[in-house]
Formats: structure tokens, C-alpha cells, sequence
């Protein structure tokens, strides 16, 4: 019997149009979504996952909070933005403009998460970023870079050098949703996707053990050796 009180909340957001919904729907339903409209405030799916990938684990509702992208609607997001024990920030691979605006996103999300305050209408385009501030926070973020399909070997570069994930600490995905073997049980995608939600359900229900598994190995002994600096992200583009 599933327990209905193991549920943890994810934040899908990014730019409208890079392609959430489709991400979320193939996640949660194994299907291609044929006709993706565009999310008005904020849709919600659920997929049960087994932690650690072992069927006599617990099983969890890993509820997608899908943020509509519209620029401008800052304040009205606010509400989506509580509790949120995980974000997969989401860009399309053919518009490098929205590569860049996931750190607007972050900032907005990660910033009223933490303060609960509602932003000013001056500080969306100005807020001071302090990236150890957030991690402090614990909060396991995901980039998917979407549309691979149109655009072939070039993804490649964004998994080597997304600057967004690098700045996160985050992993990195890139897939095509018009196929449903992207998160096929065992390929690559389906094991950093398994790796992640264990690590969001980590950080609510084992918050010790989530301090020290958040980031990648890699990422990891990279910040134990280096000093973060404070990021001010200022005047991003809207649409």
C-alpha cells in the first residue's frame, strides 16, 4: 500500500515554449503528448518512484509543479514556489536566450522559496544571487535541455559547459520528448533522472544524508577546494 503522506514536491520552470509540459507528461505517463498547449499558472502530474530503484523500497509521489514560462507574472508565481523540495529547470537547445534566462528562473524560485517574501517589481530583474546561500538551502536542482532532436551533436556542448549547471551544482540532462524510450528503465537518462529523485526525497525526509549527496562527486570536491563568490544576475531579457 502506497502511504500517501511520502510526496515531495518538484518545480518544473523555464521559458515558455522550451517544452515543460512535454517533459513532465513523459515523465509521469511513459506517452508523448501530441498536442502541448501552453500551461496558464500551473499544472501539477505525479509519477511514483521507488526509492534507491529497488521495488521493496518505499514508494513516492513525486509531484511536478509545471510553472507556466510567461515573463511578467512574477507575483502571481509566488504561491507555486512554497515547499518545494526540488527543481528541474528546463531550456530548449535550439534558443540559447533560454539557456541563459534559467538563471532569472532560479533566482526567482530560489529566492522566494527561501525568504517567502514577495518579490518587488523592481527586484525580479535585480536580485544579488548568492549561490552558497542556496546550497546552504539543499534544494537538488536539474537542467534538461529539450528539443535535442533539432539539433543533433551540438547538444553535446551544453552538457560540457552549461555555465547554469556548472553555477548550480546540477546535473544535466538533454533529451528528445517525441520518444518515449528517452527515460527507457536503465538507459543513461532513466539513471540520472533515478539518481535525482532520490535525492529530492533525500532532502525532505533525510536531510542529513541529502547534506552530503545533493551534488555531483565532481562538483563536490570542486567547491571543497575553491571559495564561492556572490553572483549578481541583473536585467535579463523578456520575451
Amino acid at each position: 500500500m502506497v502511504d500517501h503522506n511520502k510526496k515531495v514536491k518538484v518545480l518544473v520552470i523555464g521559458d515558455s515554449g522550451v517544452g515543460k509540459t512535454s517533459l513532465v507528461h513523459l515523465l509521469c505517463h511513459n506517452d508523448v503528448m501530441s498536442n502541448p498547449v501552453y500551461t496558464i499558472g500551473c499544472s501539477v502530474d505525479i509519477r511514483l518512484h521507488n526509492y534507491n530503484n529497488v521495488p521493496s523500497s518505499p514508494t513516492y509521489f513525486i509531484e511536478f509543479w509545471d510553472v507556466g514560462g510567461t515573463f511578467g507574472h512574477e507575483k502571481g508565481r509566488a504561491i507555486f514556489y512554497n515547499s518545494i523540495h526540488g527543481i528541474i529547470a528546463v531550456h530548449d537547445l535550439t534558443n540559447r536566450k533560454s539557456h541563459m534566462n534559467l538563471r532569472k528562473w532560479l533566482s526567482e524560485a530560489l529566492c522566494q522559496s527561501s525568504s517567502g517574501s514577495e518579490l518587488t517589481s523592481h527586484s525580479v530583474d535585480e536580485i544579488d544571487f548568492d549561490m552558497e546561500k542556496f546550497v546552504g538551502d539543499n534544494i537538488p536542482i536539474l537542467v534538461v535541455g529539450t528539443k535535442q532532436d533539432q539539433i543533433g551533436t551540438l547538444a553535446g556542448e551544453f552538457e560540457k559547459g552549461s555555465s547554469v549547471a556548472h553555477e548550480a551544482g546540477a546535473e544535466v540532462v538533454n533529451v528528445d520528448c517525441t520518444h518515449c524510450q528517452q527515460f527507457a528503465p536503465g538507459s543513461p537518462h532513466m539513471i540520472k533522472l533515478n539518481n535525482y529523485f532520490d535525492k529530492v526525497i533525500e532532502n525532505k525526509f533525510y536531510p542529513k544524508m541529502s547534506q552530503q549527496s545533493h551534488l555531483p562527486l565532481s562538483q563536490t570536491s570542486e567547491r571543497k577546494r575553491s571559495t564561492p563568490k556572490k553572483t549578481s544576475w541583473h536585467n535579463f531579457p523578456s520575451d
